[in-house]
């Protein structure tokens, strides 16, 4: 799980993972952009994603939970 500190500090080309919610493996994500911040919601954020080739996504806060840097993964890649 990611705190907002370590969120805000994500830069392009960064690796995390994701939990998958059935299975027990990873996906891995890259950042592609910086990551979005709302000046009169500081909990608000939005972090661009891509996975493999063509698959974009964005990290929100509702996700926050479920994603972890690579660094600290202890489940399947």
């Amino acid at each position: 799980m990611l705190n907002l500190e370590t969120i805000f500090n994500l830069k392009h080309g960064d690796v995390l993972h994701i939990e998958h919610p059935v299975r027990s493996t990873c996906q891995r994500w890259r950042v592609t952009g910086k990551v979005q911040r709302w000046k009169r919601d500081p909990e608000r954020f939005r972090v661009p994603l891509k996975h493999g080739l063509y698959t974009y996504d964005a990290l929100l806060p509702d996700d926050e939970s479920r994603v972890h840097l690579e660094s600290e993964c202890t489940g399947g890649a």
